[in-house]
């Protein structure tokens, strides 16, 4: 019932996650931490984040609040702060190291040009960003949101 569970909420996060790409391109692409790090614009830009939320920004997600849940469950105030913590220095980078190597290889770079030019310059400015918007939303996220709806919520943070 749970694996039930879990493939249902991922399908539905996964279609959330590339209809709001499609639908808000400009605000997807524009708000990300990575909007300094080459995505391509246009329609393309369009196509390759609806391919980016749904087939790897939404099963990111739903993998890793569910891992998360099962090392930390509850809501009590310190539950929800060692999700936080754990989401913002495990997580987050795993995260964002993913993303900027995916969008290196489709804007046509070297795996050594994505390491040491765009994930070098990159990622600390994108792990600022997310120190600095983030945890606010995990909180109220971890704290009164199901699991089943944790990641649909991120989809419009």
């Amino acid at each position: 019932q749970q694996q039930q569970l879990y493939r249902t909420t991922s399908t539905t996060t996964c279609n959330a996650a590339a209809t709001l790409a499609l639908q808000v391109p400009t605000a997807t692409i524009n708000t990300s931490a990575l909007a300094n790090v080459g995505i391509r614009h246009g329609l393309m830009g369009v196509l390759f984040m609806a391919f980016v939320g749904a087939l790897i920004h939404a099963p990111w997600i739903n993998f890793w609040f569910g891992l998360l849940e099962k090392i930390r469950p509850g809501k009590s105030s310190f539950d929800v702060l060692s999700k936080v913590i754990l989401d913002q220095l495990v997580g987050s980078p795993i995260y964002y190291i993913i993303i900027m190597t995916v969008t290196g290889l489709a804007d046509g770079y070297s795996l050594r040009t994505i390491q040491t030019q765009r994930i070098r310059r990159g990622f600390f400015k994108a792990m600022k960003l997310s120190w600095t918007a983030w945890p606010l939303l995990h909180i109220v996220n971890f704290s009164m949101v199901p699991l089943r709806r944790r990641a649909l919520l991120l989809q419009f943070g």
